[in-house]
């Protein structure tokens, strides 16, 4: 389990409480009450974005694979 209130930054005025649903591109759809007024929730779409090593590693798949074809 991973507290997703580490995944957003440290000056947002909510706190999420709730997961609610994922789906399969990893979106999450999460419940969260406003600090400043507990009363006040509101539903988030958190969408996940891919660390800068993830990305190298697949642009570097892709100029391997064009390469191979390119030599056969």
């Amino acid at each position: 389990m991973l507290d997703l209130n580490t995944l957003i930054p440290p000056d947002f005025p909510w706190l999420l409480s709730e997961a609610i649903e994922i789906n399969h591109a990893g979106q999450i759809l999460v419940r969260g009450r406003r600090l400043d007024n507990w009363g006040d929730s509101h539903d988030f779409l958190l969408t996940p974005i891919p660390e800068p090593g993830v990305l190298s590693l697949v642009g570097l798949g892709a100029l391997l694979l064009l390469g191979r074809k390119q030599s056969s």
